[in-house]
């Protein structure tokens, strides 16, 4: 119900029910006019607003389609040509050179290889400027001294030349280094000019750091230390070291460890230049230490254990690494030659021919038999090739079935303990390759592994102080390094 509709039922009922005077109806008559008056006007608001909308929407749409055949005749009037190719020539791109950048290449040399084939096949110089190059090198530097493992540096950049009308690739060399960890000098080849290369040397300063393993035996020493890295000629050394005391092929189990500690001597750039010395080593064998500790006494590098004795013994138990025993001493056994039975006085070491083997002590050599060849049963009384060393006044030893003999090694030189005199053979009375090691005790012979060997030097005096002093410094700088083994197996897991 509207409002106008409710005041006209209110006049109506109050004209039926109450007696109302003439001026109160003509004052409802106004009010009804007034409201009647209030609702014509928004209704004609109304109806112009919705007049007007439909006025702007028509005006809207002509503009947009005058706009649009405007747009239209204006495009049909433009001609639409095709893209055209443009072509860039050079004029006389004659001795044009565009430069690359930069190549930075480190070099091993492999077993084969040479200096000439590195920079012409691997990094393509021509071979003019490949023997230029060494041709300088050569001046301060004997190409021939590179060695297997030797690592070469380059720096170079390849170019394109322009030359009438054809391109050229060329490569550039500006620099070459290499180091000689013998000599510890860098040797530098540069590009002085286009045709020109000059050479120079400089000393290099290397800084010593400490490595420090530990390594579990599993199988066999050697191949355990070269799997956790080590390397071949700190393995050899710790070896030599210990051979005095310890039968490597007996005396070794599953399950033993040992510790070693070593000098590297490192560039300024972090490259390992060599190995310098063990400063401290542990084999611990059958439930015991080993320790050894690096002492200089009397400006030799020597090697003592904790309680100052030297591991230099009179003779050695094994002169030979990595050997197996094929035949141990015995008073009687059957020949596998002769087919009788004889007595084996000496012990017998399997190895490869050309094995090299050691001295068992100090002493002068007094017997040495060369020229004879693996075949020869008779040569050299059944022994081959042969050495004789005399120890002192009462112990001698022998070695026989040798390959060769050692250069140097004649009747009247002067051997050291651990020094290599020979090498693995075949020669003699032998059914394979191996080493005869014997001790000769007052003219009788006699079984090596029942020598009580005796340390040649104890320390005392002050000489004892000073190492002590040393093993304490030794064993700080030990419990401070890094257990590389375990370093190198996280790397390589990962």
């Amino acid at each position: 119900m509207s409002f106008l509709t409710f005041l006209r039922n209110l006049k109506q009922k109050l004209f039926n029910y109450w007696s109302i005077d003439e001026k109160e109806i003509r004052l409802l008559n106004k009010v009804v006019r007034k409201r009647e008056n209030n609702d014509c006007v928004k209704l004609d608001n109304y109806r112009l607003t919705i007049l007007l909308s439909f006025v702007l929407l028509g005006a809207f749409s002509f503009l947009y389609l005058a706009y649009s055949d405007y747009k239209y005749n204006i495009a049909s009037t433009i001609e639409i040509k095709p893209k055209e190719i443009v072509s860039i020539s050079i004029e006389n791109p004659i001795d044009t050179e565009i430069p690359g950048d930069y190549i930075y290449e480190n070099y091993t040399l492999k077993n084969g290889d040479n200096l000439l084939n590195i920079l012409t096949k691997e990094i393509g110089l021509t071979k003019k400027d490949a023997f230029n190059c060494i041709a300088e090198l050569g001046k301060i530097y004997n190409p021939k001294n590179i060695k297997t493992g030797q690592e070469i540096s380059l720096k170079y950049r390849n170019t394109i030349n322009f030359l009438n009308n054809n391109i050229e690739q060329n490569t550039i060399l500006e620099e070459l280094k290499l180091f000689d960890d013998s000599t510890l000098e860098e040797y530098l080849i540069y590009r002085e000019n286009e045709n020109t290369y000059s050479a120079r040397k400089n000393k290099v300063s290397l800084t010593t750091y400490y490595n420090r393993f530990i390594v579990n035996i599993k199988s066999n020493l050697y191949m355990d230390a070269i799997k956790a890295g080590i390397p071949a000629e700190i393995i050899a050394n710790m070896i030599n070291y210990y051979s005095f005391d310890i039968d490597f092929q007996r005396d070794i189990r599953s399950g033993d460890w040992f510790e070693v500690v070593y000098e590297g001597m490192y560039t300024e750039s972090g490259k390992i230049a060599r190995n310098g010395d063990i400063i401290y080593a542990n084999l611990h064998t059958n439930k015991n230490d080993h320790k050894i500790y690096k002492f200089m006494q009397n400006n030799n590098i020597m090697y003592f254990n904790e309680n100052g004795l030297s591991t230099i013994k009179s003779l050695l138990k094994t002169p030979i690494n990595g050997a197996r025993i094929t035949s141990n001493f015995g008073n009687r056994r059957k020949h596998p030659i002769l087919g009788y039975t004889k007595a084996h006085k000496g012990i017998d070491f399997g190895a490869p021919v050309g094995t090299p083997f050691y001295a068992a002590g100090n002493g002068t050599v007094k017997k040495v038999i060369t020229g004879c060849i693996a075949g020869n049963k008779s040569c050299g009384k059944g022994y081959g090739n042969y050495i004789l060393i005399q120890h002192n006044s009462s112990y001698s030893s022998e070695y026989a079935h040798l390959s060769k003999v050692n250069k140097g090694i004649k009747v009247g030189t002067k051997v050291k303990q651990g020094q290599v005199i020979g090498f693995v053979g075949n020669t003699g009375l032998s059914t394979g390759p191996h080493l005869h090691y014997g001790i000769i005790y007052k003219n009788e012979r006699i079984n090596p592994n029942r020598i009580k060997s005796i340390s040649s030097i104890r320390l005392s005096g002050n000489d004892l102080l000073n190492f002590i002093n040393e093993k304490e410094k030794i064993d700080q700088l030990r419990s401070s390094a890094i257990n590389q083994s375990q370093l190198n197996k996280k790397y390589t897991n990962n």
